[in-house]
C-alpha cells in the first residue's frame, strides 16, 4: 500500500506542473495550481523567475486560462 501511496504522490506532482523547453534546454516550468514560473538549471535545478520589482513572475499563459 505505501509504494501506491508513493507512486500517486510522484503523479500528482508530475501532473501538476507544465513544462516548455526553451533555448539551450533549460525547460520552463510553470506551475499549474499558481501559474508560478521557474527555469530549470543545466545541473537539474530550478530557479524562481521574478519580475523587476522582485515579486514572483506569474505566466501569461495561466493569467489567460490557456494552462
Amino acid at each position: 500500500m505505501k509504494k501506491q501511496v508513493h507512486q500517486q504522490h510522484a503523479k500528482d506532482l508530475v501532473d501538476g506542473f507544465e513544462v516548455f523547453d526553451v533555448s539551450a534546454g533549460f525547460p520552463l516550468v510553470i506551475d499549474k495550481e499558481t501559474g508560478l514560473e521557474y527555469l530549470g538549471t543545466s545541473k537539474g535545478g530550478f530557479t524562481a523567475l521574478l519580475n523587476p520589482d522582485g515579486t514572483p513572475k506569474i505566466s501569461q499563459v495561466y493569467q489567460d486560462g490557456l494552462l
